[in-house]
């Protein structure tokens, strides 16, 4: 999560998990988030926080996949403390349809659906 400077990774780190179960529904995606603490008062700008799963394919010399999940904008100033909850689906959902994991005290509230995901889900 460091973005190319290891000497960056202790600004945050990744504090929870939540995945959704199997055959969970689009609309009830912001169910899954991941909860990232900020260690060091920052900028965490540009910083991503990605997927990697193991491919196990035989063909393959690197057998790992991934893909961006949420990138912090720039510049994106924080303090030490502060946890951020990216979910893995819109705000545009979380306005309209609020569920109580949108809702949740003491979190900055991210998304990482964008302005068009959000619209292919409404």
């Amino acid at each position: 999560m460091a973005d190319f400077r290891p000497v960056e990774a202790t600004k945050a780190r990744i504090l929870s998990v939540r995945p959704a179960p199997t055959g969970t529904q689009i609309e009830r995606a912001n169910a899954e988030w991941i909860e990232v603490i900020v260690q060091l008062d920052s900028d965490l700008a540009n910083w991503r926080l990605q997927h990697l799963r193991a491919l196990w394919r035989e063909e393959l010399a690197k057998p790992v996949e991934w893909e961006w999940l949420y990138t912090w904008g720039s510049p994106s100033f924080v303090r030490a403390g502060e946890i951020y909850r990216v979910h893995s689906g819109s705000r545009v959902r979380a306005a309209t349809h609020p569920l109580p994991d949108d809702l949740a005290s003491g979190r900055k509230h991210v998304y990482a659906a964008g302005p068009m995901a959000a619209a292919k889900l409404m």
